[in-house]
């Protein structure tokens, strides 16, 4: 009998403690590899750890951001000789940088785009120092992708963004990419009924980058709209200001968390979920709230991936720096119906399920 394949899943040491994307996407990877394909797999918190699998036919990296400890991930598996595999999960920061350091510097984010345009491109050396700084030596990233054996990001647009952020040729880049979406867990899924639903909800950390203050300006004028935050404090002075900001306008609700499963009841009573962020790749908030009959408000292209996700067809996009183009967008999606839904197979195809059937794929080709 055939011995099967076994991969070695490698992420940072403290993905289990300080769980993101990245955990829930290898857990989740590992989780349906095994149970389809009947892979072995180890998990890999420190470099040392994978001189223990010699016998691992490839190293599968998550995240090229902690990016230190992905290289030292790479090294152990070339001196073993195995094939390496980058998920890399990666965005353009400079607009996070800039919003978390105008918040950090004057305790506030910009409301109209003419102003946030100006202050940006005056404050632009203060975000490319801060770029910098979050890059942690460009040239390292440089030499984890051009050293991996295949990518696999999440979206085309990734790619594009990984091309530009690096100055590496997109074609190079394609040539040993295999784009892996980002799922999420689909065994809640209800679409209840939409006259029974009220009320906007965001899902997600209270931090500068995902926005919240101005979801609560551009519905200041509209106290009638209930809103509803689920989320814990990722920055606690701008937590501080959200709940001072929800106190005068009234109709808004914090919970800070819920168990995951639990997420989708709130996602099928609310008519609208808002995430105008600054960053996301894709915001996995917006994909169960879209599958789970929610309209969506999401922030334009140069801020998430609207394409590959279907949310430039779906969603409401607006401009994250301007107050009323976020309002706009909300009321539209409050007010009209959804005439245009996803269908079941586009649901699947951002299941773990179908992630993990091409991540497999992805395997075997290196092999080959």
């Amino acid at each position: 009998m055939a011995r099967p394949l076994k991969v070695l899943f490698a992420n940072r040491q403290d993905c289990m403690t300080k769980r993101g994307g990245d955990t829930e996407q290898m857990l989740n990877t590992k989780a349906q590899l095994e149970s389809q394909f009947g892979l072995e797999i180890a998990i890999c918190l420190r470099p040392e750890e994978i001189n223990q699998h010699p016998d691992a036919s490839i190293v599968h990296v998550f995240n090229l951001q902690t990016i230190d400890e992905t290289l030292q991930f790479m090294k152990a598996a070339r001196q073993n000789g195995q094939k390496i595999a980058l998920s890399t999960i990666y965005w353009d920061m400079s607009h996070a940088s800039y919003i978390n350091w105008l918040f950090k510097t004057y305790g506030m984010t910009p409301q109209h785009p003419w102003a946030s345009l100006l202050n940006f491109k005056k404050l632009s050396p203060v975000v490319k120092k801060m770029v910098r700084a979050f890059n942690q030596k460009p040239d390292k990233r440089i030499q984890a992708l051009l050293n991996a054996d295949i990518l696999l990001p999440n979206s085309p647009e990734e790619l594009s963004i990984l091309g530009k952020a690096f100055s590496i040729n997109c074609a190079d880049l394609e040539r040993k990419s295999y784009v892996i979406p980002n799922a999420f867990e689909q065994n809640n899924l209800n679409i209840g009924p939409e006259a029974t639903r009220s009320g906007v909800i965001q899902v997600g950390r209270i931090e500068p980058t995902k926005n919240q203050l101005n979801v609560l300006r551009a519905l200041m004028p509209y106290p009638e709209i209930p809103i509803l935050f689920i989320g814990r404090a990722g920055n606690q002075a701008y937590f501080d200001s959200l709940k001072r900001l929800a106190e005068r306008r009234g109709n808004v609700k914090f919970i800070e968390e819920v168990p995951y499963e639990a997420i989708f009841q709130y996602y099928q009573q609310a008519k609208v979920h808002l995430l105008p962020s600054f960053r996301e790749s894709p915001g996995l908030a917006s994909l169960e709230a879209l599958f789970s009959g929610c309209q969506i408000v999401v922030s334009s292209e140069a801020f998430c991936p609207v394409q590959y996700y279907g949310f430039h067809r779906y969603g409401h996009p607006c401009n994250p720096y301007h107050v009323k183009s976020i309002r706009q967008a909300i009321l539209k999606a409050y007010h009209e119906p959804m005439t245009l839904r996803p269908s079941p197979e586009e649901a699947q195809h951002f299941s773990y399920e179908t992630a993990a059937q091409m991540t497999y794929q992805a395997y075997q080709s290196l092999l080959s």
